[in-house]
This record gives structure tokens, sequence and C-alpha cells, in this order.
């Protein structure tokens, strides 16, 4: 027991010593992985994504073009309009003629070229509010308007930052864990797949990853210094971030709260900190209401999409991802018009009892402890397909979980508790609580989460060494978590979705196989093709005609690569190739029937 204390200690030093080296390593090994990532991404469908008009990245990309090219101010009601957005509008109205037909009468009377379905969502969207927090959206402007339009670059910071994650990860783990937790942290946080794979999307993802933990980091710098100035530039960076998304609203309220129980002794020492972070907060969100007073909006207001996406995440019939209730929608929208407080306490009386509410918080919380990475917008499943590297970022939190948990209970039994951590926890808690446990939304909380995984792990790898019964007690422990977080997927889900092969069919291949069509060149047609088949998900090899797909996106995959098929059987037999085109021709009408088409 002695020997191996003082062999953790003699160890721990040697890090110690040697934290620069550590920290080039990280910035090495990472930077290896994004250069790869980004090549594959760059030539691959993927580097299209974000033209998919239904996504939340085209919007992104659309509102930092506008910004950028158009208006600096937005001062315009500027909010996506999704065929989801069109089906809500249209059951409004079917119930509301009467107004339709004035929205008509005020289309034709004036210079508007927007439906009015359009106009209905604007207004309940809040008109020329921001509809979401815009600070990703003005980076992007500045992106474009720096460097033209040129959607690369802005995978190239987002990159930069994922890689600054890893080292905050690094820094802020061999801060309250130690220096071997702090090895470890890094190492899962290297090749964690999910944090690489957000770097190659156009979403605020990655950029709330490196938020949360600078805040983190820069909390705690505050909390055990004495300058105040720490103080300020935690205030501005924190009225920052809550331009970058809301729900860190909770993170600048707790501040204060943290650092009065932090120094209980002397809680007059905390009423200048206080004062100074709240003043660079009010600092940095003064350029937001001098913009608002100016558009003619709530001088506070940031965002408008916040009431749809409650109600749709928090009534009767709600689940823990998107589930869309036309009928809910609409009755409650008119009733608060899309007023966001009216709005919450009208989803929560769609619910019966408080056990209904209560249940779908447990499936929430479910959710958040699960493997699965729900996807949403993009799909972390379906990249792996185009870019390789993401296998070899092995990690995921399907490994992740257990240990995530059991060091949340074990740093609460330390004697120095991590606050700004347990802040930063209930900060993204609440917010998956609230609204979608999507895998783009979770991300932020994982990456909190590895410090405590990788302390987890170190104290584990301790008692297994040291001590037999809490070895047993924690392998015990780890394999019942496991059992839980690692649980199969509900009946009829999977984690193939059809919507991303139609993303990468309509917005890469239909174009360039006219091209090549269109130039007679059948060999690389052919050739395309059968790269497309060798990206086919297990379940398309395993139909055969006389099994059956098991639910809708099965269905139109597999329909997806019977057309495959059958364009290579025609393309073979143009070459004159009876073989390959009977071949493929068989094994289109075995998808086919296996699809029920």
């Amino acid at each position: 027991m002695k020997s191996l204390q003082r062999f953790i200690q003699q160890l721990e030093a040697w890090l110690t010593k040697r934290h620069l080296i550590i920290v080039a390593c990280i910035i090495l090994i990472s930077l290896i992985f994004r250069i790869i990532y980004f090549n594959q991404i760059s030539h691959s469908p993927l580097i299209n994504f974000h033209h998919w008009s239904e996504s939340d990245m085209n919007f992104f990309d659309s509102w930092g073009e506008y910004l950028a090219e158009e208006d600096w101010l937005a001062d315009t009601s500027f909010h996506p309009h999704h065929s989801w957005h069109q089906e809500i509008a249209e059951l409004y109205f079917q119930d509301h003629t009467v107004e339709y037909q004035t929205y008509i009468d005020s289309i034709q009377n004036s210079n508007i070229k927007l439906s009015p379905e359009k106009l209905l969502l604007n207004r309940w969207f809040g008109e020329k509010k921001y509809h979401q927090e815009p600070l990703y959206a003005y980076t992007l402007a500045a992106t474009y308007a720096i460097g033209g339009k040129e959607i690369k670059t802005v995978y190239i910071w987002q990159m930069i930052l994922g890689i600054f994650s890893i080292i905050l990860i690094y820094l802020i783990t061999r801060r309250y864990f130690g220096e071997i937790p702090g090895l470890l942290a890094a190492f899962i946080a290297t090749f964690y797949g999910p944090m690489l794979f957000y770097e190659g999307v156009l979403l605020r993802t990655t950029a709330v990853t490196f938020s949360g933990l600078l805040l983190i980091y820069l909390f705690d710098k505050a909390l055990t210094g004495t300058k105040l100035k720490r103080w300020l530039i935690l205030g501005v960076i924190s009225g920052a971030v809550f331009l970058l998304k809301g729900p860190f609203l909770l993170f600048i309220i707790g501040v204060p709260v943290i650092t009065f129980f932090h120094n209980y002794h002397n809680k007059k020492s905390t009423v200048y900190p206080n004062l100074i972070f709240f003043a660079g907060v009010i600092l940095t969100l003064l350029p937001l209401t001098i913009r608002n007073v100016y558009v003619g909006v709530s001088p506070f207001s940031f965002g408008g999409v916040g009431s749809i996406s409650f109600i749709n995440a928090n009534n009767i019939n709600s689940s823990s991802i998107f589930k869309l209730d036309q009928r809910i929608t609409c009755d409650i929208l008119e009733s608060t018009d899309g007023k966001f407080f009216p709005t919450v306490i009208e989803t929560l009386k769609t619910h019966k009892n408080t056990g209904s509410f209560l249940a779908l918080m447990w499936e929430k919380f479910s959710a958040i402890c699960h493997w699965h990475e729900i996807p949403n917008n993009t799909s972390f499943y379906f990249y792996k397909t185009y870019a390789n590297i993401l296998n070899i970022a092995f990690i995921t939190f399907y490994f992740l979980a257990p240990f995530a948990l059991i060091g949340l209970f074990l740093s609460l039994i330390k004697k120095k508790q991590p606050w700004p951590l347990f802040l930063m926890i209930i900060v993204y808690v609440v917010a998956l609580m609230g609204f979608f446990v999507f895998s783009r939304f979770r991300l932020p909380f994982i990456a909190i989460l590895i410090p405590f995984s990788s302390y987890a792990l170190y104290k584990g790898f301790k008692y297994v060494l040291t001590n037999i019964r809490y070895a047993l007690l924690f392998t015990g422990i780890t394999c019942l978590l496991f059992l839980w977080t690692s649980r199969k997927l509900p009946d009829g889900a999977h984690v193939d979705r059809y919507a991303d092969y139609h993303v990468v069919e309509e917005y890469f291949y239909k174009a360039y196989y006219a091209d090549l069509f269109q130039k007679n060149d059948h060999l690389q047609a052919i050739k395309q093709l059968k790269d497309q088949l060798s990206r086919s998900p297990d379940f398309i090899n395993s139909l055969t005609g006389y099994n059956k797909v098991r639910s809708s996106d099965e269905q139109m995959i597999a329909i997806y690569y019977a057309n495959i098929n059958y364009k290579l059987a025609q393309l073979y037999k143009m070459e004159g190739n009876e073989f390959g085109a009977n071949k493929y021709m068989i094994r289109s009408y075995e998808l086919q029937k296996s699809s029920g088409y």
C-alpha cells in the first residue's frame, strides 16, 4: 500500500514537471486527427450537408450570410420556414379562415411577398426578435465577411476550438482530481469521436462545448485568486456565452451563489467580485439591448424559437426527442401568441397529473445517460461511413456513461468540491430536461463529465491494487450501471435514418451523376455507385427478399439502395455486361421485395 502511494506520488510529480510536454502532445495528436477529418469531409458529400433546407445548419448559414451581406442589425423578421412549420400554420388556418383571408388581403394591398403561413409564423416567433441566440450567427457572418462564403473556414476555427476544449478538459481535471486523472481525461477527450464529429458540422455544438469549459476554467481562477480583473473577464465571457446559448443564464445566476458559499467565512469579500462580475455581463449584453431597442423589440429578448420548442418538448405527448404535435402546438400558440412564459404554463397544463410530467422527465434523464447519439440535423453514425477517422476516435458515451455516474458520486464525497463543474452540470441538465436530449445538445454536457469519468477510472484502478472489497464493489456497480446505460434501443428505433441518405443524394450525388451521364462516363458512374453500396448499413446486407424491414426509415433506405442497384444494372447493360446487369437487377428486386415497395 505504501509502495503504491509512493509510486503514485512519484508519477504525479513526474507528470507535473512535464505538463507542458503533455499539452504539446495533446495539440499534436488532436491536430493530426482534425487534418484527417477535414480532408475526409472535404472530399465527400458531407461537405454539402448544410445545404439541406430543412436543417438548422442551413438556417445558420443563411442567417450568417444575410447579416454579412444585407443587414448587420437584422432589422427584419428573419426566421426559418421548414415543412413542419408550414404544417402547423396550415392546420391553424383550417380553423381560422377569416384570419387567413385577412392575411391575404394585407398581402394584396402591400408589397409583402410572404405567404400567410410565413407571416403567421413570424408573428409567433416574435417578428424582429432574433430567432435564436445570435452570437454563433454573427461569428459566421464575420467569417463570411472576412474570408468569403467558404464553409470550410468555419470548420477550421471550430476544429481549433475543439483542440482548445481538449486542453481545457485536461487542465480542469488535473486541477480538481490530480495529474493522473488529468492525463486520462486528455486521452479520453482526444479519442472521443462525437466531439470530433461536431467540429465538421455547421451547428453551435463545438462552440457551446468550448464555452462551457472556458467558463469553468475562468470561474475556478476567479474563485481561487485575488485579482478583481478575473471577475471582470469572467463576467464579460459569461455575457458573451449567454448570447451563444440561453441556458447559460443559469450559470450567471449561480456564480454569486457559489461565490457566497465558497467565502462563507468572509461574506463581505464576495460583494466587490460579484459587482464586477455583473458589470462585465451587462457590458457584454449592452449591444444586444441597443439593437433590440433600435429595431423595436423588447430590450432583453434574444430568441423567438423557445416557445415552439418548449411545447413540443414538454407536452403530454412529448418524448426525449422531437415529436411534433400539431394540434397541441396550434392550440397553445393561439392562446399565448408565442409569448414564452404563458406558453410554458399552457404546455404544462396539458399533463393530466404530476405523474405524467415526472414520467416524461424520467424518460429524458434516461436518454441523457443512454449510449445512443440521438441524431438531429446530422447523424454521428452516418458520418462514420464517410469519415473513417471517427472510427479511430473510438471512445463514445457507450464506454463513458457508467464511469461518469460513478465519478460524480465519488466527487461528492471529496473534501475539495469542484463547484464550478457542479454548477455547469446543473446548467446542462436543466437545458436537456427542459428541451430535447439530442446528441448535439448533450455533447457539451458529456465534455464536462469526462473529468469525472477519468477520476472514477483512476479510483477504480487504485481499488483493484489496494482494496479487494472496494474493487469488487466498484466493479459490481460499474456492471449494473453499464447494463442500464448500454440497454438496447426501443422496438422500432435504430441508428440509421433515411434523411441522411436523402440529403447526400439531393445535394451531392444528383448533380454528380447528371454530369457523368452527360459526359457518357459510365465507368466512373459504376465506380461511384459501387462505392455507395460499400457504405450501406448492416441491415441492408441482411435483406434477401424474404425478410422484411422493421421501420419506415429502413423501408426508405432499402428503396434507396434498390435504386442504386437498378442504376448499376442499367449501366452494365449499356456496357454490354449482361452478367453484371442481371446480378444487380436481382439484388434490386430483392431489396424492393424486402421493403414492401
